[in-house]
């Protein structure tokens, strides 16, 4: 699999841009089609608008960073707060994602700050492992059932758990030749800077993402990384897809210690 279709899936708009996107951009320049999604509307992404009019601006400016990437978007339409894991969204899920069929999926990490995050990650692992399964009927149209792809999961937002214990990462990402794009892809999401100067006292958005992607690269002397965990769970490929793409760029970490142990190539 030379350039494989590449599904980057989160809870909302900008999720995606603040976790992986460099990942997404380097996999672009190798000629992988990419597609960006998300569960939720963004619709209390605001503390001014209501929820149908940021919505709307949301959307729009998730589709503007997607053209940047040279991707399509598509959200499934689930308000804020509401996605958990269920039967019905599970089926929903399958659906998508036999209609978009991808090669690999990318989605939040089983771990993180939000339960809107923690259950994305479950839904999208569940909905994947189930694409096999043909006598399963989903709530929405979709292609036949398919294998399932390999799955990566992106970092968590701080990359600690809930006592700040650093959780483990399987990989980092030298995402430095594309951090420029990575920005500009963020800086889409312009209602996001002022909701969360007034929801979480951040008003250096984009700074915030530079300094955790800085961090991360120290590890692996390098300028900018992102984190990037296969899962490697019964039921799915262990071949690490990503990683024949990226080559000396994707830096598998040895979990004991967190340390660099060398290339995949």
């Amino acid at each position: 699999m030379s350039t494989p279709h590449v599904l980057a899936i989160h809870a909302h708009p900008d999720d995606v841009e603040i976790q992986c996107a460099g990942t997404l951009l380097l996999l672009r320049r190798r000629g992988c089609r990419v597609t960006l999604a998300t569960l939720c509307t963004g619709d209390l992404g605001s503390a001014t608008l209501p929820p149908a009019e940021i919505a709307a601006v949301r959307a729009e400016e998730a589709r503007r960073s997607a053209a940047l990437l040279g991707a399509e978007y598509h959200c499934l339409g689930k308000p804020d707060c509401s996605v958990v894991f269920s039967n019905e969204l599970r089926r929903e899920l399958i659906g998508f994602l036999r209609r978009v069929v991808p090669d690999v999926i990318i989605t939040a990490p089983p771990q993180d700050y939000m339960a809107e995050h923690e259950e994305t990650s479950r839904l999208v692992k569940e909905a994947a492992l189930h694409l096999p399964v043909s006598l399963l009927p989903t709530l929405q149209p979709g292609g036949p059932a398919t294998p399932v792809p390999p799955l990566y999961y992106t970092g968590a937002v701080g990359g600690t758990d809930a006592w700040g214990r650093p959780l483990p990462v399987g990989a980092l990402v030298d995402i430095t030749s594309v951090m420029d794009d990575k920005e500009a892809m963020l800086a889409c999401h312009v209602s996001q800077r002022e909701w969360l100067r007034i929801h979480f006292g951040m008003d250096q958005y984009i700074l915030a993402m530079k300094q955790t992607a800085a961090e991360l690269g120290k590890r692996i002397g390098v300028r900018y990384a992102e984190p990037l965990s296969q899962h490697l769970g019964f039921g799915f490929p262990h071949e690490n897809v990503l990683g024949e793409v990226l080559g000396d760029l994707m830096r598998p970490m040895d979990q004991e210690g967190g340390a660099y142990r060398g290339s995949t190539s």
